[in-house]
């Protein structure tokens, strides 16, 4: 669970390098020890995240590769567009998309607030709850990322960090430090995603031979 407890240290709000279903390949017997060991194959609020933190604490092995298996789009009214447009966010008890159980179960740490950033720790921490697993999200993480990312919601945020970190004088400066990582990385992200509209060859560095090795290794396909 070495990625998984990565993905946990940096508040579980993306994939990292956890096992992917969502624009990944997994096998169907892979799937079913899901559904045989807790009953269902997906038991949090986003089938995205659920599936690779499931398949993180199931699988002993799986690979990444340098390679697209499928390649990722969002039309403006899915979530990647809402996020766009920063329409991705909403009051949890007001969603009639929620199961009921989501909103009674939220976890009350994490501010009660559908958008890009609680998706993924409140999804991770309804499956490790339905594992029975003893692991804590990075909640300062959390809360300074939505402040960086999602400063719409601030009047939201600010109630949970200060309940969170008065028991814990000290958290205010790792909640500072935190914060400080994230107004950095933001600034990083934009400057990289300008490079990223220059015109480069994608596939350059990519040796075909050795992705189709491993798919055939571990799949059946035709070369």
């Amino acid at each position: 669970m070495f990625e998984l407890n990565k993905t946990l240290s940096k508040g579980a709000m993306a994939y990292d390098m956890l096992p992917r279903f969502y624009h990944g390949i997994v096998l169907r017997s892979e799937l079913d020890k899901l559904q045989s060991r807790i009953g269902r194959y997906i038991v949090g609020s986003c089938p995205d995240i659920d599936f690779a933190v499931s398949l993180a604490i199931n699988i002993e092995e799986y690979y990444h590769l340098n390679y697209p298996v499928s390649i990722f789009g969002a039309s403006k009214n899915s979530g990647g567009g809402w996020t766009a447009l920063k329409k991705h966010f909403g009051d949890v008890d007001k969603l009639p998309f929620l199961r009921p159980e989501i909103k009674n179960n939220w976890n009350p740490l994490i501010p009660r607030i559908w958008s890009e950033k609680t998706i993924y720790p409140q999804t991770t921490s309804e499956v490790l709850k339905a594992y029975g697993i003893n692991k804590k999200l990075n909640l300062i993480a959390l809360y300074a990322a939505m402040l960086v990312y999602e400063p719409f919601l601030e009047p939201k945020i600010l109630n949970y960090i200060l309940k969170y970190c008065r028991y814990n004088p000290l958290n205010y400066l790792v909640f500072g430090i935190e914060l400080c990582k994230k107004i950095a990385g933001f600034i990083v992200q934009k400057i990289k995603y300008k490079f990223k509209m220059l015109p480069v060859k994608v596939f350059q560095n990519v040796k075909h031979d050795e992705v189709l090795t491993v798919l055939e290794k571990n799949f059946k396909i035709n070369s």
